[in-house]
């Protein structure tokens, strides 16, 4: 059985600060806002691991 995924309501202050830095980063090396689609991807990765 899949354990549930945390919401990001769930996450620590220091995990919500990491992911928008993540989130930040992958925006700068687009180089262009990110659709829903690629922040969903980041977000999934992240939570996931």
């Amino acid at each position: 059985m899949a354990l549930p995924r945390i919401t990001q309501k769930e996450m620590t202050e220091r995990e919500q600060r990491e992911l928008k830095t993540l989130l930040d980063r992958a925006r700068i090396a687009h180089g262009r806002p990110l659709t829903n689609a690629e922040t969903n991807s980041v977000k999934k990765e992240y939570i996931d691991k």
